[in-house]
């Protein structure tokens, strides 16, 4: 699951080009700690998979801090929370004319004015691939809940031309029996 992980966070790295979102291991250390003391929860700077810096100067005391198991935030005003990567089912990202809000399972969790929208939505897509990746390796996971995962991501395989026709219906077929 780590190298899943880290393959999706060196993809979103390469494609998110803003001095208000940092990725691991290229957070700067005090903003890092900033947001870890502020809003962190409690996981340590080790877990820190990524970090929307949500302040105007810089200070990272507000804002979105992605952990291996939580997605803390805190938005100004508002008292910091978390919700755990295991609880999401759905991430959406709304583009407003003066701020970007992500919704979490249809509920108001982040709005933004800083990020560049389209580096705010990607950091969303993002965070949907890791709580997939999350959710297809956890210990609870039914098998079904893994088979259905997997044939999304089969779906995606052969979409993109990665896979014919008659493998890919070979394999659906294999994963459909599953659920």
């Amino acid at each position: 699951m780590e190298e899943e992980i880290q393959e999706i966070l060196a993809t979103y790295r390469s494609s998110v080009h803003d001095d208000k979102i940092f990725f691991h291991p290229h957070i700067p250390p005090k903003k890092l700690a900033n947001a870890i003391s502020e809003f962190g929860g409690n996981d340590g700077a080790d877990d820190v998979l990524a970090l929307i810096d949500n302040t105007v100067f810089g200070n990272a005391k507000d804002g979105l801090l992605l952990t291996r198991s939580a997605l803390h935030v805190h938005n100004i005003m508002e008292t910091p929370f978390h919700v755990l990567l295991s609880d999401v089912k759905d991430v959406q990202f709304q583009e407003g004319r003066l701020e970007s809000l992500m919704t979490i399972n249809g509920t108001y969790v982040f709005r933004s004015n800083v990020p560049k929208k389209s580096n705010a939505a990607l950091f969303a897509e993002m965070l949907t691939a890791i709580v997939d990746t999350v959710k297809r390796h956890a210990p609870n996971a039914s098998p079904a809940q893994r088979a259905k995962e997997s044939l999304r991501e089969l779906k995606e395989l052969f979409d993109e031309g990665l896979l014919t026709e008659s493998e890919y219906t070979q394999k659906r077929q294999v994963l459909v029996a599953q659920i």
